[in-house]
This record gives C-alpha cells, structure tokens and sequence, in this order.
C-alpha cells in the first residue's frame, strides 16, 4: 500500500509542473495507471502489511532488529515446530520426516509469523499431517488381511493334520477342502488365487505335512536335550512292502515338572538286523538330533537274544558306552509269552482255542455259512457278530473273537 501511494504522489508532483493539455494528458494517465492497478485480496494485503509491521521493527537510533524466534509459538504449533538453536533456524518436522524439499523442511531463518501460517496452509504440511493417520489405516488393514489368510493356512493345516492322525489316505484332501468350502469355511476363499493358486492339492497337503513333521520333530529334540536321561523302546517289524523297519521310542522327563512322557522318534528302515546294525541305526538317528550316547540310561526290548545280547547284542552294545544302562525286557511281551507257554499246559485252554480257530477257518471263506449265522443271529434278535482269528502269542484277544 505504501509503495502504491508513493507512485500516486510521484504522478501528481509531475502534472502540476506542465501545460493544461499536458496536466490532463498526465492526470488520464494517472487515472490510467490507478484503475490498471489489479487489486489485491484482504488477506495480502493483511499478510503484506504484517510482514511489514515486522520488518519495520526498529530500536531508538532506527536500526532494524533481526526477528528472533518467539517461544509462544510453540503454545499453538508445538506439535510439528522445531527450533535448532545452534544454526538458528526453525522447521516443520513432519515435513522433514517426509523428506519434502520446502523452506520449512530445510529449514528457514525467515522467522515470521507469516511464514508459519503460509507453511500451515501448503500442500506438502496437509500431507505430511495426514500421513501418519493414512499409514495406519493402511497397515491395519494389511495386519487384517494378513490376519484372514493366516486362518485359512491354519484351516488346511488343521484338515492335513487330522487326516495324518486319523490314518486316511492325503488323496482325500482334494475333495474334503471342496466340502469344506461348500460349507462356507471362514478364510478359505482368501487364500484362493485364481483358479490354480487353491491350496487344495494333494501335492500341497505332502508339503503341509512335511511342515507340520518338522515342527513336532523340532519340538521332540527339544524334550530330548532338555531331559536329564533317556530311555530308548524298540521293536524290529516289516511293512506292507516287506521292508525291515526299527520302531525307535524315548521315554524322557520334563525337567519342570518331573513328568515322564514317551515320544516317537522314528520308524527307519535297516539293512542288517543284527545288534551292531541296530544299534547303529539307532546312533546315527540321535547323532542327527544331537543327543550323546551317554544319556541312555535304560533299554526296552521284546526279549530277543539280538536285543538282549550282552557281547553281540544290542545291550552289550550299549553297555559299552554307558555301563550304567539298564535293559528291560518289555511287560507286554512277557506277558504274552507266559499265556502262549501256560495254554499249551493246561488241554481245556488249549481245546477252547483249537474250537475258535477251526471257527474262524469255517466261516472265513463261505459267504453262505456267514448268512445262515446271520439268520439265526436275527432270528434270535442277536447283533451280529463276526469271527476273528486268535493270536498265538496274544491270547488276551480270545474275548474279542466275536466282534460287530
């Protein structure tokens, strides 16, 4: 405004000077010039005035004072106004974290009210306030969305994992995961990626059982170390495709609670049955879990003299190391043994068995005489029953020979 009125004073100075026809020439020219002038908005002029108000800050002899930051300014923009008082500027800090390039993100001496206000109403301020407020709802919905695929991974865990304990085939695992989500299983359809990311394959059941596998592994070599002793259980068997396995099971102790438990380690397969090969699969298997020999301190066995040998057997074996062990011929067996040798002592007992098993051999390949037993089964308002075979060494089954 000042500058304004200086120039409309300057112009009628000059007109008063010349002729008439150059007085109203000059004086169009002035009335040109002020109705040229494009006027400013209030809030300018305000801000133009108060940044003169400002500068025109004088002490007694008419120097000008350098401005200085003023602590109240902190009362109303503390939250994002920051004074760095050894190079004596002041700056916005959420610009700053923003990595933004303005005067207030740099930082500026210009240290004016107005250029905190203008700094306020910029773009880059609004963004950096809104950043903040923007960035957690955007991780809260990815923690939510992170949260839903989580629980349909644990979904197909769970159905991987109650499929291993109930001994049905993984090849069921296609089309109980199609049932499942017929049902309308939360999650399941936010693990789903297209129509060939499904999570329903049985290759993707093998792998989720292979995980589910190592983490009980890694959770029963934990039990081993922290186990003050170890007991090793074992059996030799056969398989289905006539291999010859090594059941191996550790009976340990929690050294918390003093409770002993037993966990499987492993069923290998072996290629000597003798008790220097078993005992060095049965090495070699803790040798893998980090676990010294010289924490076995106890045995179980089924008795056999490849078990219980104490030169060539897998006892001697181990005493070997750990003179200290002590080996346990298995209750189960032993109990099993002492039936088979007392029935064939006493004829009532063995007659009894000789009539059941020559009652298995009768009906187990004669689908007419299984439905005449089960007329008369019905008949006589019976449930029927089928006919087991007897065991020899198992005679504690003799009263499930009839079964449903």
């Amino acid at each position: 405004m000042y500058s304004v009125f200086s120039s409309l004073k300057m112009a009628l100075v000059s007109s008063t000077s010349g002729t008439g026809s150059a007085k109203k020439k000059r004086k169009s020219t002035i009335l040109d010039y002020c109705t040229s002038v494009t006027p400013r908005s209030t809030d300018s002029i305000a801000s133009a005035s108060e940044d003169e108000r400002e500068e025109s800050t004088s002490i007694g002899d008419g120097r000008k004072t350098s401005l200085k930051f003023q602590n109240s300014w902190l009362a109303v923009y503390g939250s994002w106004l920051r004074h760095d008082t050894d190079r004596g500027e002041m700056f916005c800090s959420l610009c700053r974290d923003m990595q933004f390039k303005n005067a207030m993100a740099v930082g500026t001496k210009n240290m004016k009210t107005t250029t905190i206000k203008r700094h306020l109403k910029s773009v880059e301020h609004k963004q950096a306030i809104a950043a903040p407020c923007e960035a957690a709802c955007m991780e809260a919905a990815v923690r939510q969305q992170l949260s839903r695929e989580e629980d349909g991974i644990q979904s197909c865990l769970k159905v991987v994992y109650w499929l291993a304990k109930e001994t049905i085939p993984l090849t069921k695992y296609p089309s109980l995961m199609g049932l499942l989500r017929e049902l309308g299983t939360p999650n399941l359809d936010v693990i789903q990626c297209g129509q060939r990311v499904t999570y329903s394959s049985y290759n993707t059941a093998c792998d989720m059982l292979n995980s589910i596998s190592n983490t009980i592994d890694r959770d029963v070599t934990q039990k081993l170390r922290m186990s003050p002793t170890i007991s090793i259980l074992t059996d030799e068997s056969t398989d289905i495709a006539v291999h010859h396995k090594l059941t191996v099971n550790a009976r340990v102790i929690d050294p918390l609670s003093m409770v002993p438990m037993t966990l499987f380690l492993t069923d290998i397969h072996i290629t000597a049955a003798d008790g220097s090969g078993i005992f060095t699969a049965i090495k070699d298997h803790l040798a893998k879990r980090n676990i010294p020999l010289c924490k076995i301190t106890g045995l179980g066995t089924d008795g056999a003299s490849v078990m219980t040998g104490r030169k060539k057997g897998l006892t001697g074996q181990f005493l070997q190391v750990n003179p200290q062990l002590v080996n346990t011929h298995c209750s189960a067996h032993r109990v099993a043994l002492c039936s088979e040798q007392a029935a064939t002592k006493i004829p009532a007992m063995k007659f009894y068995q000789e009539v059941l098993e020559s009652l298995f051999y009768y009906f187990k390949k004669s689908p007419k005489r299984c439905e005449s037993v089960k007329a008369v089964q019905d008949l006589l308002n019976e449930p029927a029953l089928k006919y087991r075979e007897v065991s020899n060494t198992k005679l504690k089954q003799i009263p499930r020979t009839f079964v449903n």
